[in-house]
């Protein structure tokens, strides 16, 4: 049984009205863990039943860090902790067609990435969540019949997340229109932030896919194919490289969720003061 000191969730899908009856419900649930837990909660004030996030922490955050964009979909939650700040977002995916593409890749990436910059100068960051992109070519099967076509795939995308972790980064559009090589891969500095998974597993096989839609699983069992997507990511601040233990994907726990839970495990005694 896992006993997290901090579980973060996403895509809730709870109402602040819903928000007191469902503690109750999660707390009787969890009376068996040897912790009781403080809720956070960020819920949509846009649509009913729609997108949201959570994050449980055994000790009270000492402070509940202010968002400064627009975030009525309540996608984000930022909290600072004793020894770090967390944030847990569930970004807004591309959409159907795209439709959402210039939302997410002109509008909220540039403003989450703002925001993690200003934050990241005190207390080491540990940002986590469904982060829907497609960093690196290993990332998803079958990139080359995705990119630029499916949400998560696109250059724009993936090379935004490249500026945190290291990547390309923006380029033009005349020279995206002339480009043909993969993009997005993981490398160069990036903003000072790492990437946790592909850190401890280089693009060597271990693929560390995250998400299966519910077709794509009959069609892997069908086929014997894994057809994933690593969406799902643990980016935490270079000072905190050291302190990595491990990043620990439960494939076993495919359960009612398209995506699997994944385990940080991190020892805040190895932080390094100079590490960048």
């Amino acid at each position: 049984m896992e006993d997290p000191d901090c579980l973060c969730l996403q895509e809730t899908k709870i109402r602040a009205e819903e928000v007191d009856d469902i503690e109750d419900k999660m707390k009787s649930l969890f009376s068996k863990l040897p912790s009781a837990y403080h809720f956070t909660w960020n819920c949509s004030k846009t649509k009913r039943g729609y997108s949201g996030t959570a994050t449980l922490t055994k000790t009270k955050p000492e402070s509940i860090i202010e968002v400064k964009f627009e975030d009525d979909e309540g996608r984000i939650i930022a909290i600072e902790l004793e020894k770090c700040c967390v944030v847990n977002v569930y970004q807004p995916n591309a959409g159907e067609g795209l439709k959402r593409l210039q939302h997410r890749s002109e509008v909220w990436d540039p403003a989450i990435r703002k925001f993690l910059l200003q934050l990241d100068i005190g207390k080491p960051i540990i940002l986590c969540g469904d982060m829907n992109v497609i960093h690196g070519d290993c990332d998803v099967f079958d990139m080359k019949a995705k990119r630029n076509k499916a949400p998560g795939c696109t250059d724009s995308e993936r090379e935004n997340f490249g500026l945190l972790v290291g990547g390309q980064g923006n380029i033009t559009e005349e020279q995206r229109t002339r480009r043909t090589a993969m993009v997005g891969r993981p490398g160069g500095k990036g903003a000072g932030f790492l990437d946790v998974w592909r850190h401890l597993h280089p693009c060597d096989g271990d693929i560390g896919y995250t998400f299966w839609s519910y077709r794509s699983r009959w069609r892997a069992i069908k086929t014997q194919k894994n057809l994933g997507w690593r969406l799902d990511y643990f980016v935490v601040s270079n000072q905190l490289k050291a302190s990595i233990v491990d990043l620990i994907r439960r494939t076993e726990l495919w359960g009612p969720s398209d995506h699997i839970p994944l385990v940080f495990v991190v020892n805040f005694e190895k932080i390094s003061a100079t590490d960048s």
